[in-house]
């Protein structure tokens, strides 16, 4: 696969691939198939983040270009993102962008190094909304790519006490359009989209409690004051 590649210079990447034997994605979307991600300069979208979270190699086209003059594949290791043979590519990217360059190489390591972590959204089940149908359909393939199990929202209900996780990014008008109510109710986490990249790339992990939908805090704060006013009217009886 090849993201924030020229066309003109992933034609001749593609050719070279072709020559030694490789065969070549070309979608414009991730494809789980595939084995390795060629990037330039690291860029957040679907298929960095998918490939991040499957453990692919992830690498910088100069590997390409040495496998070309070497006739052969090289091993991947010396052009991966994030590993030590990229630090001289560090150079050219935008501050902004080191913890994205650098983390490919941590999620590959540490899915590889686990037989039993198939992605690292493994054990995850999560329901998605999103009206943007361009959004869901990057959210998902993020997550499955991950390893996650996505239940669709028409059987949300009736799955409340394996759910994991509940996004939501949906336009918001006199407040949230979806009712979190019932995953509130289950303890399930209701979160905003952007928690899934700074899941991959931050080291250590987010706090997921930062990135709780406004709307699920009320409904949190709303049921722990409940609680308390219950606790505090049991006991002066």
């Amino acid at each position: 696969m090849f993201t924030n590649i020229p066309e003109p210079e992933k034609t001749n990447y593609i050719e070279i691939i072709q020559n030694l034997g490789g065969t070549v994605s070309d979608e414009k979307t991730f494809d789980l198939t595939a084995t390795h991600l060629i990037l330039r300069n690291p860029i957040k979208n679907e298929k960095l983040l998918s490939s991040i979270a499957s453990g692919k190699w992830i690498l910088h086209p100069d590997y390409l270009k040495e496998s070309e003059v070497q006739k052969r594949f090289l091993p991947e290791i010396d052009f991966e993102w994030g590993g030590p043979g990229t630090c001289k590519y560090m150079q050219n990217i935008a501050p902004n962008s080191e913890k994205l360059a650098k983390c490919p190489i941590r999620w590959r390591k540490k899915l590889n190094g686990n037989k039993d972590m198939f992605g690292a959204f493994h054990n995850w089940k999560v329901v998605v909304f999103a009206e943007d149908k361009a959004k869901l359909s990057t959210y998902t393939k993020i997550l499955e790519a991950g390893g996650a199990e996505i239940v669709p929202t028409s059987d949300a209900d009736s799955a409340l006490d394996t759910i994991s996780h509940v996004f939501v990014d949906v336009k918001k008008k006199n407040g949230c359009k979806v009712d979190l109510t019932s995953f509130v109710s289950h303890n399930i986490k209701c979160l905003k989209p952007e928690y899934l990249a700074f899941y991959l790339t931050e080291d250590p992990l987010p706090d997921v409690d930062s990135f709780i939908l406004a709307e699920a805090k009320e409904l949190m704060d709303a049921s722990a004051s409940s609680s308390k006013r219950h606790a505090m009217s049991s006991a002066t009886r």
